[in-house]
């Protein structure tokens, strides 16, 4: 949870996917952390939407 805290999601002109997944290696900052992250289709479905996984 204290990495979440590190993230301004509800800021004007912050851009966040619509799902991502991190672990702990994200505060290192080298972006290793991320496993998933990608975008919702129009349908909110995940198979008509645009993910990228590790």
């Amino acid at each position: 949870m204290r990495l979440t805290n590190t993230r301004p999601y509800l800021s004007a002109g912050y851009a966040l996917p619509d799902m991502i997944v991190f672990n702990a290696d994200v505060a290192k900052g080298s972006g290793r952390g991320i496993k998933l992250a990608g975008f919702f289709g129009l349908d909110w479905g995940v198979e008509s939407g645009e993910f990228i996984w590790e």
